[in-house]
């Protein structure tokens, strides 16, 4: 486990590289990556050069970790993230939104690819999250108020649909994998209120909004939920529709950071 002191030395670590305070954080899901390309004049380092730093062994999930301005927004990026089903314990899984929340960062997007349980959210749909389930117990210190930030989520609605995009909104599933769900647990999952499931993200909300951070966090539908579709799930599918999707997700990303710094949040 990474304990409290490593932190403050990852802190130090990572300020020799930076000097600037990061406005918003941003973690890029599975086959997301591509969405750093936002960043302008942009510095990147590999995670596993940062002593103490959780490494992401799962396909889609690189390892990196960039600091860039979007539209003059500061924005440091989490190119991937590490999960429970990997091995790490849920502290080391949260420990990058820690870190960022030290950096400086007080708002945070959460992008994941996910399985859509409503049968409108079809592969390729974006769906925000206006709330989740935890299918799986964990434990985090700190209170945790309600976890979606409203007003940031009505200013993304308005200037997405003003932008053509038309988002969907819905609950998150979250499981801890590793292993895709069975039909049966997706219909208890629907029968509960659930419009996607997923096996990352909750946690990453949770210390967030411990730590006093506003959060917004959205789905890549990149699949059909387990039964409620023909084809057999693999990741390698999911990793697909996210490089397919880049495009929408850089124009949805920017509509997200620039509502994030607007003065009526």
């Amino acid at each position: 486990m990474i304990d409290e002191p490593s932190l403050s030395h990852v802190v130090l670590s990572v300020r020799k590289r930076i000097h600037e305070i990061p406005e918003v954080a941003m973690v890029l899901g599975s086959g997301m990556q591509g969405a750093v390309d936002l960043l302008q004049d942009a510095t990147t380092w590999e995670t596993h050069t940062i002593a103490g730093f959780p490494v992401p062994t799962a396909a889609g999930h690189p390892g990196r970790l960039t600091m860039g301005l979007i539209d003059g927004c500061r924005v440091i990026a989490l190119q991937g993230r590490v999960h429970l089903y990997e091995g790490y314990t849920i502290r080391e899984v949260v420990f990058p939104i820690r870190l960022v929340y030290a950096l400086g960062a007080r708002r945070l997007i959460v992008t994941n690819a996910a399985g859509g349980i409503r049968k409108d959210l079809v592969p390729g749909r974006f769906m925000l999250l206006t709330d989740h389930i935890r299918a799986e117990s964990v434990s985090l210190y700190g209170a945790c108020p309600p976890y979606y930030d409203q007003a940031w989520l009505n200013r993304v609605r308005e200037a997405a649909r003003k932008a053509g995009l038309m988002l969907a909104s819905g609950v998150y599933v979250w499981t801890s994998g590793p292993s895709y769900e069975t039909p049966a647990q997706i219909n208890c999952f629907e029968r509960m209120g659930g419009d996607a499931v997923g096996m990352s993200t909750v946690p990453e909300i949770l210390q967030a909004r411990a730590l006093g951070m506003r959060v917004i966090a959205v789905s890549l539908i990149t699949n059909a939920a387990a039964g409620r579709g023909s084809a057999k799930l693999t990741h390698q599918d999911v990793l697909l529709r996210g490089a397919k999707a880049q495009s929408t997700l850089g124009r949805l990303i920017k509509i997200m950071v620039n509502t994030a710094t607007s003065q009526a949040l």
